[in-house]
């Protein structure tokens, strides 16, 4: 289930579930930027470009994975960015 959420504070301050971030581009960037100078940890990046299990490739210092990781995280809540 996909539940859209505009309430960043929430989002950020109230819900615990793994949060990561989807896409590695120039957005995506500066969205780790942010949360890494407040603080706010999270595993890495979801990238459709990134082959196989994506094992070692990294961006900002966090690791990136294809799509097939969010399978993982079935039954389970997990936070997504979408930078637009």
């Amino acid at each position: 289930m996909i539940q859209y959420v505009n309430a960043t504070k929430n989002f950020i301050e109230k819900i615990s579930s793994p949060l990561m971030i989807y896409t590695a581009g120039h957005a995506a960037y500066w969205v780790g930027d942010f949360l890494k100078r407040c603080n706010i940890d999270f595993l890495g990046y979801i990238d459709n470009s990134v082959p196989g299990d994506g094992g070692g490739y990294c961006y900002y210092g966090k690791p990136i994975y294809p799509p097939e990781k969010l399978k993982e995280f079935s039954g389970q809540t997990l936070r997504l960015i979408i930078p637009g």
